[in-house]
């Protein structure tokens, strides 16, 4: 009969060794859920960015077919006697309709239908001749914008888009 001395190690973790990677894990999840919230935020900027760019395609060719630019409600819940920016240029977007929703926008598309600015006082009816006649390059008129500061704070870094006349569209204060 052989005698063995040893001490059998009882198989698993330790608490320590346990709590250990409790902290590791939870260090790792503290980093990186910055992280991923500016990703959310940033995506949600670019959806915006390429929504508007939709509309500027719509409104560049609702201009090419008629030779102006249509006349659409600013605020649709405001002004009955005219259509929404929306159903002025259903026809050139397939009647989608998210394509005026900006993803951070919770306050106005729920009540209006859309999220962005349209100023028809500036733009409605004029063909873009008569928008660039005082001199300013296509570049400079924006025809439609984020409703609101809804990528950041006023004044902040890339906290609304705006789209041009030339069908660029710009994140800026």
């Amino acid at each position: 009969m052989i005698l063995t001395n040893r001490r059998q190690r009882p198989q698993g973790f330790t608490i320590i060794e346990l709590l250990v990677v409790i902290g590791i894990v939870g260090a790792m999840i503290g980093l990186l859920v910055p992280a991923v919230q500016r990703a959310r935020q940033s995506a949600a900027r670019t959806q915006c960015a390429c929504n508007l760019h939709n509309i500027g395609l719509a409104l560049t060719t609702f201009r090419d077919t008629k030779g102006f630019y249509p006349h659409a409600a600013q605020l649709p819940s405001l002004a009955a006697n005219l259509p929404s920016l929306g159903d002025v240029l259903g026809p050139f977007i397939e009647y989608n309709k998210l394509v005026f929703k900006c993803p951070m926008d919770e306050e106005y598309f729920p009540v209006e239908g859309i999220s962005y600015e349209y100023p028809d006082s500036r733009i409605g009816g004029k063909r873009l001749e008569a928008l660039t006649a005082n001199g300013e390059g296509t570049w400079m008129i924006a025809l439609s914008y984020d409703r609101s500061y809804f990528h950041g704070l006023a004044g902040a870094d890339a906290s609304r888009n705006f789209l041009y006349a030339d069908g660029h569209v710009q994140q800026t204060r």
